[in-house]
């Protein structure tokens, strides 16, 4: 479980509360995540942390990639 703080409109933090990974491969790390760009279907979203960590993630309108071309 997450908590979510927005940092402005386009930028946000996940707040770790409670973590179930025996495995311990999720850590306890605040990720910080910031929209880049916007289209009909799609967003992208850099998401970084404190250890120079840094991703680029498209996430697209639910659905959307059933009835495209876009391969999932």
């Amino acid at each position: 479980k997450d908590e979510i703080v927005w940092i402005d409109d386009c930028s946000y933090k996940l707040i770790p509360k409670s973590l179930r990974d025996e495995s311990e491969v999720i850590q306890r790390e605040i990720l910080y995540f910031t929209i880049i760009d916007t289209s009909e279907n799609i967003y992208v979203v850099r998401v970084t942390d404190k250890k120079n960590f840094e991703i680029d993630v498209r996430v697209y309108k639910y659905g959307h990639l059933k009835n495209s071309n876009v391969k999932e």
